[in-house]
């Protein structure tokens, strides 16, 4: 199954893994609903890398990747 990349942010240095996933949800479009459900696959502060499948009360189920480029 491809996979559609429909949402792409980017956000300044300042901001830590945890801050970077809150501004990453709290910047998707209104259309995508609120979140109902997170699976977490993986949190890791020291890489900088976030990985999660979120499911939207609408039942749009988004795979999540969130990272700081080098």
């Amino acid at each position: 199954m491809e996979v559609q990349l429909i949402h792409e942010q980017t956000y300044k240095s300042q901001y830590d893994l945890e801050n970077a996933v809150e501004k990453f949800y709290d910047s998707l479009p209104e259309e995508f609903g609120m979140l109902e459900d997170e699976d977490i696959k993986k949190f890791d502060h020291i890489s900088g890398v976030f990985e999660a499948t979120a499911v939207m009360k609408n039942g749009l189920k988004l795979k999540v990747e969130i990272f700081f480029a080098d």
